[in-house]
């Protein structure tokens, strides 16, 4: 992140693979990025592979005023990842 008034550069990690639009809250400290997150670690579509599951999107909120704190909501919670299509 980038402090506009001091230009001073803070990294923030866990924010996902993609992000799609950074927008912050007027008046807090709050931010909030939807972004995909790229499930490159599960390789193959075999039953113990990926299954049609590739990426995870979520809503990041980033508390810059809390050390940039991270609160991520599923926006795919809804769909049961257990069950077989076939």
């Amino acid at each position: 992140m980038i402090d506009a008034a001091s230009l001073d550069v803070s990294p923030v990690s866990g924010l996902g693979t993609s992000l799609f639009e950074v927008s912050p809250r007027p008046g807090s400290d709050l931010i909030y990025v939807p972004n995909t997150d790229a499930r490159n670690f599960v390789r193959f579509e075999h039953e113990l592979g990926v299954r049609g599951h590739i990426v995870d999107t979520y809503l990041t909120v980033v508390d810059a005023g809390d050390s940039f704190s991270l609160s991520r909501i599923d926006l795919n919670s809804h769909i049961d990842r257990s069950s077989d299509p076939e």
